[in-house]
């Protein structure tokens, strides 16, 4: 029998057993062994044609090696091994493939067989360790059969080798090889099979405790929507019920088995807000819904329910419908909205009365400021009244024969005009500030003003036994302002220095300007006050003598029209040793240094 009909021979046994191999031990090894046998074959044809076909003499022993690798590397695979080593195996059978072509011209062929042999073999004595010595585990009966039936590749590798070396004829060594691929091929499909059996076995044991755990599962899934307190049903895509658990008596008064069947949609008064069924349904899927549904006894039942859809097992669509009783939360949440409405409704009304109450007090405290002014007013009347009596006594005093009389007349006549307006502008910035008008900004002498308002103040600090140093304030200080709104709220911060200070202490009033402002300063050596007290002392109706009658209005309306002039009203305090008030307002403009 020749060495090609042995070949074609192989070639039937190698396609049979590396399709058994490779869907047989998928994952575990077998492709990777169907490639050995696959590259000896290989290895086998290129030695049969190299004598005449030199060219493929290099694939006989490039092929040899890879036989051994791949021998080693199925193993890894089917003991389940890690294989952190295949980047190392791949190199060390590249570089002896390259070491076994180099080398193969310069030896014998003989030689060159038994080189091949040596690799083969150590491979078959890695396979061996690596099957009887797994790691982490004891080795299967499995393995252990293959580890019995590799070295027949190792003896019949070494026989080829001696027969091509003795030159023994080679046909029997080449059904050594067949019988060796036999045996071999029956060992490895007889591993998958008892592993294939194995993993099967497996898949049904599990399936059988998945079987139980879904069971189990839906068990205690009904148990607990049997004992839930909130009503979960399931619906068809189309709104059926098709199941109710009990909780849908103690809410609605109907059986649960009474309404499987039943269109969801007909127990409801009033649909949900949004969308459950048809095409938009999607987009509420997953939000709390309200609706009201009809009881048995005909009365609304208010619930509050979650849609949730998802396909069964049948692949048919459905909706999961969790929801509750909520009619005690709505009236509850009604009777609230009602208070709170009532209490909102009495909170206005008690702020109005409050308001009401500020503006009283405001009026009041404006009207006590008009009766402390009222004898500056006086004073200041008195000097156009004056003027205006002095201009008519010197008129009635002319001579009919005085040439000058005429002139004289005129000049009387147009003072007692000038003081009258005078008269008359006082008269109304006061009427304005009684009714709570704004009054009219025109240029004044802020000097002036205070030096006024010191002296309206005497009298009030003289009866407390303190006294106002005013002599700093001296000058003129131009500005754009209400003489009456500046005078009331100067005397408000002079009587709160004499409030705060104790007898025989002194209030000192001082006055500069600088290159756009006026600066007035008013301090008092009184008990002054603590930092909170500094920071809430403008606020209205926060006082520091509530107890001695104290309004909280003073420095609140005096801030105001400190402000109103664009202004600013500053504040130092010491605990002890007094306080300082400091009002800046700008200068008129272009008003001379």
């Amino acid at each position: 029998m020749s060495e090609r009909y042995f070949l074609v021979v192989g070639a039937i046994f190698l396609i049979a057993l590396a399709t058994a191999m490779t869907r047989l031990g998928r994952g575990r090894g077998g492709a990777a062994w169907a490639a050995a046998w696959t590259c000896l074959y290989v290895s086998g044809l290129a030695s049969t044609l190299e004598a005449d076909y030199p060219v493929v003499r290099p694939l006989v022993p490039f092929f040899g090696t890879c036989f051994a690798a791949l021998l080693f590397y199925g193993v890894g695979l089917f003991t389940e091994r890690s294989q952190r080593y295949v980047p190392k195996l791949i190199a060390a059978t590249l570089a002896v493939s390259i070491a076994r072509v180099v080398v193969r011209p310069f030896i014998s062929e003989g030689a060159s067989q038994l080189l091949g042999s040596v690799v083969i073999i150590a491979g078959v004595v890695a396979c061996c360790l690596t099957l009887l010595f797994p790691r982490g585990r004891d080795h299967t009966l499995w393995e252990r059969g293959l580890a019995i039936g590799f070295p027949a590749i190792a003896v019949v590798s070494g026989y080829y080798s001696w027969s091509k070396y003795a030159g023994v004829p080679v046909p029997p060594a080449i059904l050594g090889w067949l019988v060796t691929g036999i045996l071999m091929g029956s060992l490895k499909t007889g591993a998958f099979i008892a592993l294939a059996t194995a993993r099967l076995e497996s898949l049904q044991k599990e399936a059988t405790r998945s079987i139980a755990v879904r069971d189990e599962f839906a068990a205690r899934y009904r148990e607990v929507t049997e004992q839930a307190s909130d009503m979960i049903s399931e619906l068809d895509a189309h709104g059926t019920i098709l199941y109710a658990n009990p909780a849908h008596e103690t809410a609605l008064g109907i059986p649960a088995d009474r309404l499987i069947g039943r269109d969801a949609r007909s127990l409801a008064f009033s649909g949900p807000q949004g969308a459950v069924y048809g095409p938009d349904a999607e987009r509420n899927d997953g939000q709390t819904q309200i609706f009201i549904v009809r009881h048995a006894d005909g009365r609304p039942v208010t619930l509050e329910a979650v849609f949730r859809r998802f396909v069964g097992l049948d692949g048919q669509e459905r909706i999961v419908l969790t929801s509750r009783d909520v009619t005690a939360r709505v009236a509850d949440e009604r009777e609230r909205e009602a208070i709170r409405k009532e209490l909102e409704d009495l909170v206005q009304s008690r702020t109005d009365e409050l308001r009401s109450s500020i503006h009283a007090l405001e009026e009041a405290q404006r009207l006590a400021s008009l009766g402390t002014m009222a004898a500056g007013i006086a004073h200041q009347i008195n000097n156009p009244v004056g003027s205006i009596l002095m201009s008519a006594e010197f008129a009635l005093g002319a001579e009919n024969d005085d040439p000058n009389r005429e002139e004289v007349w005129r000049d009387a006549l147009e003072n007692a005009f000038d003081q009258a307006r005078r008269c008359g502008r006082i008269v109304s910035s006061m009427l304005q500030f009684a009714r709570n008008e704004p009054t009219e900004k025109r240029p004044e002498d802020l000097g002036a003003i205070l030096r006024r308002a010191c002296e309206l103040t005497e009298r009030y600090a003289s009866a407390r036994g303190t006294t106002i140093d005013a002599g700093c304030v001296t000058g003129s200080l131009p500005i754009v302002g209400s003489a009456i709104e500046l005078e009331q709220a100067f005397l408000n911060m002079l009587r709160n220095a004499v409030e705060a200070s104790r007898r025989g202490q002194t209030i000192r009033v001082s006055a500069r300007r600088t290159a756009r402002h006026a600066i007035v300063q008013i301090a008092d050596e009184g008990k002054g006050m603590l930092p909170h007290e500094v920071d809430q002392v403008l606020d209205p109706f926060f006082t520091t003598r509530l107890e001695a009658g104290g309004t909280g209005l003073g420095l609140s309306v005096a801030h105001g029209v400190i402000t109103d002039h664009e202004g600013i009203l500053a504040i130092e305090s010491t605990p002890d040793v007094g306080t300082t008030l400091g009002v800046t307002l700008p200068l008129l403009a272009g008003a001379p240094a």
